[in-house]
């Protein structure tokens, strides 16, 4: 594995443990009374309610193209004063590569969480966003929802071989409704990193990583590791900002 990828596996490690203060001193009461609901209301008292929202070019070409997928043309014969000589149509752009992901979290100590991927890739740059929503039923009102929307963009920083890893930098929101004593809205920026490793043909290793820095001093960190096998993903989600509980638990989607 090349030494790209050995650093971004180890800044991923090291970015899990980031997220704050002990949960003695997070959220108490407020929301739905569960991890949610403390997260919802520690955000709220942070923000008062508010806040705004290697090897040549043909080499390094043929890491990011499946020759089995792609068609580059049939040579053509050409005969001039020289000879006879067998010229090659241009070599056309890689096909731009478009992963798409949705999957549900059973969160634990709350209900659940919904999450909507997408992004493109052409070469060595990833452009892609998500949206995850958190929600917590309560007793005689509608359900306590966290949001959080995404849009980054990422460089691919391995070798090419079956990892894959990006570094990504982006922007971040976060906002909460029908919290029962103030709604919330802050965003921000992140930064993490992303790598699929693949075992075989139908499975793969997947993780990513991210530290997030908001309005307000409200920080998070944000992990998922797992396994995907052919469209189905299983994997372990983490979500941590300084302000109450952690909010972790399986999760499983699709993935194409």
């Amino acid at each position: 594995m090349a030494k790209p990828v050995l650093l971004a596996l180890s800044l991923a490690l090291s970015l899990v443990p980031l997220a704050a203060e002990a949960d003695k001193d997070r959220g108490s009461s407020g929301g739905g009374g569960g991890r949610l609901g403390q997260v919802s209301s520690g955000l709220g008292r942070a923000t008062g309610g508010g806040g705004s929202s290697g090897g040549n070019s043909s080499e390094r070409y043929d890491r990011f193209v499946d020759r089995d997928r792609y068609d580059y043309g049939e040579p053509v014969v050409v005969t001039g004063a020289g000879g006879v000589r067998v010229a090659r149509p241009p070599r056309p752009s890689p096909p731009v590569k478009v992963d798409f992901y949705a999957g549900a979290q059973k969160v634990h100590d709350s209900d659940g969480s919904l999450s909507l991927e997408l992004a493109f890739n052409d070469g060595r740059f990833r452009l892609g966003g998500s949206i995850t929503r958190y929600f917590e039923q309560q007793e005689d009102a509608d359900a306590l929802t966290l949001t959080i929307p995404t849009l980054y963009i990422g460089y691919r920083i391995d070798d090419g071989g079956p990892t894959r890893a990006y570094l990504e930098v982006g922007a971040v929101g976060a906002r909460t409704r029908n919290d029962p004593v103030m709604n919330s809205s802050v965003g921000g920026v992140l930064g993490g990193v992303r790598v699929e490793h693949r075992v075989s043909r139908r499975i793969s290793v997947v993780g990513d990583a991210q530290v997030m820095a908001f309005e307000k001093d409200v920080r998070g960190a944000a992990a998922r590791a797992g396994i995907s096998y052919r469209h189905v993903q299983a994997t372990l989600r983490y979500l941590d900002l300084n302000v109450g509980p952690a909010l972790f638990g399986p999760e499983v989607g699709i993935r194409f």
